[in-house]
């Protein structure tokens, strides 16, 4: 376990249990492509490891999580100027390893507790459903953001 290595979580060990924090406090811990690949390494080598018996997402700062950094679709941003329909196909393709990141989460074979605070948003909303377990702090405010990305780029696009 000490050997464990991410870029956008901190890890913490008290005895069976395993502390995630997400450790972008400067961003509201805006889960950025680095989230999306160290999540599921993690969460198969705590599902290697018989002596893990619970897992407690958190993050640092002020906020559990505002947002989805949007550096994640920076590359099918680039395409969709270009190609749309690659694009398209894509952006599918992505999604479908966002989702697939966040199950790592329920394919664990211990429990995993949400703990909030702060910002909840977006694409955090769907991490701590994930989750076998939230606990929201009194100052927890939660939303989905998305809508407003659908709304800028359908304009966006609209305008062309």
């Amino acid at each position: 376990m000490d050997e464990l290595q991410s870029t956008f979580f901190r890890i913490f060990r008290n005895g069976a249990v395993v502390t995630l924090e997400m450790n972008r406090p400067e961003k509201a811990n805006g889960m950025s492509p680095d989230f999306w690949e160290d999540l599921p390494k993690l969460t198969d080598a705590f599902n290697s490891d018989p002596s893990v018996r619970c897992v407690i997402l958190s993050g640092a700062g002020k906020h559990f999580s505002g947002v989805m950094d949007l550096n994640t679709f920076a590359d099918i941003n680039l395409l969709l100027e270009k190609e749309p329909g690659r694009a398209a196909y894509a952006l599918r393709d992505l999604i479908k390893r966002l989702q697939d990141s966040l199950s790592s989460l329920e394919r664990l074979r211990v429990p995993v507790i949400a703990v909030t605070h702060g910002a909840c948003l977006g694409g955090a909303i769907d991490l701590i459903t994930a989750c076998d377990m939230r606990i929201a702090s009194e100052d927890t405010s939660f939303g989905i953001e998305e809508i407003h990305i659908g709304m800028i780029l359908m304009k966006k696009s609209a305008l062309k």
